[in-house]
């Protein structure tokens, strides 16, 4: 049996480091993807490996009242069943990767001279790189849909993209439908039509009044603690409008899940959020003067973070352009509930290995495919918003 085929078996028999738990995938991705781990952080296997042909969940949109006044002895009332709850479903999504070796790759560096326990080191070594590599390949891969771009196939069966973060959250038309290039949302989303109150929070703020300008070469953000104000204001109406406390008629409204859990900003938008911290200083801390870097800035105890993707995703007007590029050029701030807001996995596709096999056009290598079912679900978009500029 040549080297290559010993890796081969080690590689099958080998238990998974990086998948074969959520636990074990959630420290991946916090290590190495800070918005897919925001997403995972403190979940379990509950909550995010999930089976069925498609996900489905309750929400509904209208409280209606039935009960009525009366006087009198033996009062004749009406009797109705108002049917309130909406179903929503969602498609899985599939991702592959892979990882693979040649016969030169293994047998320069294990060989018949070294000992026993010097070749297993080696070859067990070899697979540790392989596997970190594709563990990394993947949630990278996960991590860029979270901003990406809507399109509608991202609606339906036949697409192959999962949901991204701005299907859900959106400035166009009021939250309700997610902006896709050349014009708005024709399709349902998640089967329900946005229209019909299915749509995340909006809050706005004066970037002029604020101070803040990101048109090239001339950067500028909040310079007096009025403009500093301007742009918290909109943070104090955002916090209002996610923080409704309706009768906890549905698990997904009652108000022990009704905090968001970060705000996700460009570099732009955190450095912009810094700079009023700084301002407001004095007012804000009571004894001492805290560190100006302020490397964790905290808004109601939510971190505010910075997404990396949120630099160069076009996302706004229908164009699709950045926020540099925009008609109101100033940074976005995206309220996000992971209690409503969820990435899920399948559980007969866990990140499942298949047996590693030839490669059927070069004879010389080996691959070994890794499939993934997964998709990020929403189920009640109410509870997500976003801060956007106006001129």
């Amino acid at each position: 049996m040549g080297w290559t085929d010993v890796f081969a078996d080690f590689a099958a028999t080998t238990d998974d480091t990086y998948f074969d738990s959520p636990d074990k995938l959630i420290n991946q991705a916090t290590e190495r993807s800070p918005l897919l781990g925001k997403f995972l952080k403190a979940s379990g296997t509950a909550k995010i490996i999930k089976g069925g042909e498609r996900m489905r969940f309750q929400t509904f949109f209208d409280e209606v009242n039935t009960a009525v006044d009366y006087g009198g002895p033996n009062p004749t009332l009406s009797i109705s069943n108002p049917q309130i709850v909406d179903e929503g479903v969602a498609d899985w999504r599939f991702t592959a990767d892979h990882m693979a070796w040649t016969d030169h790759e293994i047998g320069l560096q294990v060989n018949t001279s070294m000992t026993r326990e010097a070749r297993y080191r080696r070859i067990r070594d070899l697979y540790a790189v392989k596997e970190q590599r594709l563990a990394t390949s993947i949630i990278k891969h996960m991590e860029d849909h979270l901003f990406a771009a809507p399109v509608e196939s991202m609606e339906g069966t036949a697409g192959s993209v999962p949901f991204s973060i701005p299907c859900f959250i959106t400035e166009n038309d009021n939250g309700q439908d997610p902006q896709i290039s050349g014009g708005d949302w024709t399709t349902t989303l998640e089967g329900i039509d946005p229209s019909a109150n299915w749509s995340n929070q909006v809050a706005t703020y004066d970037a002029s009044d604020a101070g803040i300008d990101l048109t090239s070469g001339s950067e500028t953000y909040p310079d007096t603690e009025a403009k500093a104000n301007v742009l918290f204001s909109a943070f104090d109406e955002m916090m209002h409008l996610v923080q409704y406390n309706p009768l906890p008629m549905y698990e997904g409204q009652s108000e022990s899940l009704n905090s968001p859990n970060f705000i996700a900003t460009s570099k732009a938008g955190r450095r912009a959020f810094m700079s009023s911290l700084r301002l407001l200083n004095d007012q804000l801390v009571a004894s001492s003067r805290q560190d100006p870097a302020y490397l964790n800035p905290l808004y109601a105890g939510i971190p505010v973070i910075y997404a990396s993707k949120l630099d160069t995703a076009g996302l706004y007007g229908t164009g699709l352009a950045t926020e540099a590029a925009a008609t109101v050029k100033a940074p976005r701030y995206y309220w996000i509930d992971t209690d409503v807001l969820c990435k899920v996995f399948h559980d007969e596709r866990y990140f499942s290995r298949k047996q590693p096999q030839p490669h059927p056009n070069q004879p010389f290598s080996h691959v070994m495919w890794v499939d993934t079912w997964h998709q990020l679900v929403c189920t009640e978009r109410r509870k997500l918003g976003i801060i956007s500029p106006v001129a």
